[in-house]
């Protein structure tokens, strides 16, 4: 005997909502694999193009203070000091001007320049690594662009592979590994000393 099986229209909008929650749930993670953050973005071609990189690193100022650098990277021979902003708009600056400015919706912003601000954590991981040459980059990730020009010392995501690429050079690795590990083991007691004095 056939029993005729009852469905109650609650329990079907409710399997109908947790359909389209789990269809949405996989179309999102699909599309965070294909588009993935403009972070990961910049961490992933760093991994590629160097020998080994660390981030979010704190230093002392040479005072009384902290620097907080984005992202440390090592290459054949050098060390790079990278630090990443992220802005949208029109960005007018140079190198040895102290306040840099970003238009946006035609409105002005002034804020510091980022050479400037990057030579400073240079000379300070400079002073850590004895005789490794130390260099300064920073990173514009944002959707903006320099109408006047780029700055030397500043690059866009689409430059970064390019950049390292450029600045490695046909030296002993070993040599420079062993002042990276030094270095990064002076940049964890400095970190551990910052997060004491909070």
């Amino acid at each position: 005997m056939n029993q005729l099986i009852e469905f109650d229209p609650m329990q079907m909008i409710g399997l109908g909502v947790a359909a389209a929650l789990l269809v949405g749930l996989i179309f999102w993670w699909i599309y965070k694999l294909a588009h993935p953050s403009l972070e990961k973005q910049v961490e992933k071609t760093i991994k590629e193009n160097s020998e080994d990189y660390a981030k979010d690193i704190v230093v002392s100022d040479g005072l009384y203070g902290y620097h907080f650098i984005d992202y440390l990277v090592l290459l054949p021979g050098r060390i790079v000091v990278l630090g990443l902003h992220s802005f949208e708009g029109y960005i007018f600056g140079a190198d040895k001007i102290e306040e840099w400015a970003q238009v946006l919706n035609n409105r002005s912003y002034k804020f510091e320049n980022p050479l400037l601000k990057n030579s400073h954590y240079v000379q300070s991981v400079q002073e850590l690594t004895r005789n490794t040459e130390v260099i300064g980059r920073v990173l514009f990730t944002g959707n903006c662009s320099f109408p006047k020009g780029i700055p030397e010392g500043v690059i866009e995501l689409g430059q970064l592979p390019s950049m390292l690429d450029e600045l490695k050079r046909d030296t002993d690795s070993e040599a420079t590994k062993v002042l990276w590990d030094e270095l990064l083991a002076a940049c964890r007691q400095q970190k551990n000393k910052y997060l004491n004095d909070k």
